[in-house]
């Protein structure tokens, strides 16, 4: 699947204007590398591609806790470190 989503987004970025948004499951997709990783995944095809990194709320069936407001801040700053455009949201 995540083949299918790189191969979308490049294809895109040469077509059209692209934004990425993830949202960020604490225990799933939260750590500083994780992170990191997409953050120069995304620079290598344009480092001006906007990245929405969102907070997770608990939802029906999967109840998780919410994302802590801290944690998507510091992902933030670091892909900061690579992207010129990126948001923290839902916080």
């Amino acid at each position: 699947m995540m083949i299918l989503l790189k191969n979308t987004i490049l294809a895109a970025s040469k077509l059209c204007h692209v934004e990425i948004t993830t949202l960020i499951i604490p225990n799933e997709n939260d750590s500083t590398e994780e992170i990191t990783a997409i953050a120069k995944w995304i620079s290598g095809i344009d480092r001006n591609i906007p990245w929405h990194i969102s907070r997770y709320f608990p939802n029906h069936e999967y109840n998780v806790a919410a994302t802590d407001v801290g944690k998507i801040h510091a992902l933030a700053d670091i892909a900061r470190e690579w992207l010129t455009y990126v948001y923290s949201g839902n916080c």
